[in-house]
């Protein structure tokens, strides 16, 4: 390796991948000050030093139909994520879940001889387990959130190893719930459901529509209660209003710089 800047590739193509590459990178930064990082990220792979050549939000697809919708510009940014990784050749490309797009770049990078690691392990243990063998085409090293799928890769010729998930820090940082129920004002005997709809905004319509059906039910067995949700965009909250119908304004939000809140609270 020579001895000027280290060069990475990166690609995630959705908020939760965005807030474990943003980890990745701060943590490698702090050992390498001069590490240079080109791809695709969003807010939180930015103030880490990403230059993305697309806006991370428009690989935020789900689902069968969305996708064929998009296929052209999802073609298109792929493509030129390549070609631009080829001409920077990188020390490392690391894709960040999203195996459905990473998975076809890093077979791409990986057989014009740049080295390849894939971060999140896709699901194989639970279904389409022959994916592991575009997978052994593609990535150099699997780094997986989970230590038993280590030995799943192992067996298969892989180079594989557990890095555990940054979240596992930051949940012994938490606060007591005392704590975060007067934060928020709530009382220490309210009722307070966790509403998780998801990262992407097709993903956040979809789980309301589930969701909706519920409600009736939690109205007649709780009559009041209230109910907090994690990151969820303006427009997402504007869809829980109308989808829920939910009659009052948020008692408290926590908005960051990027319009998306921590957590939001509502009550019913």
């Amino acid at each position: 390796m020579s001895s000027g800047p280290l060069r990475l590739g990166l690609c995630a193509g959705e908020p939760s991948g965005d807030i474990l590459a943003g980890a990745i990178l701060r943590s490698w930064r702090a050992q390498t000050p001069t590490l240079e990082v080109s791809g695709i990220g969003g807010e939180q792979s930015i103030r880490a030093g990403l230059v993305s050549c697309a806006p991370m939000e428009r690989l935020s697809v789900m689902g069968l139909v969305e996708p064929l919708k998009r296929l052209p510009e999802l073609l298109s940014i792929r493509r030129e994520l390549i070609a631009r990784q080829i001409t920077l050749r990188p020390n490392l490309f690391i894709g960040v879940d999203s195996p459905d797009f990473n998975l076809a770049v890093e077979r791409r990078l990986k057989a014009a001889g740049i080295p390849t690691a894939h971060l999140v392990s896709p699901s194989i243990w639970a279904w389409r387990q022959g994916r592991i063998r575009g997978i052994r085409k593609a990535v150099d090293k699997m780094l997986c959130l989970l230590p038993f799928e280590v030995d799943l890769y192992h067996q298969a010729g892989i180079d594989a190893v557990c890095v555990g998930h940054p979240l596992a820090d930051d949940l012994a940082m938490l606060p007591p719930a005392a704590h975060c129920r007067d934060a928020f004002g709530l009382s220490e005997h309210e009722t307070v459901l966790g509403v998780l709809p998801g990262s992407r905004e097709s993903e956040v319509a979809t789980s309301c529509r589930f969701l909706s059906t519920q409600w009736g039910y939690c109205i007649d067995t709780l009559r009041s209660f209230s109910f907090c949700s994690l990151r969820l965009t303006r427009i997402a909250i504007d869809k829980f209003w109308r989808c829920f119908k939910v009659r009052t304004c948020p008692l408290k939000s926590s908005w960051g710089t990027d319009e998306r809140p921590c957590i939001v609270v509502m009550r019913y």
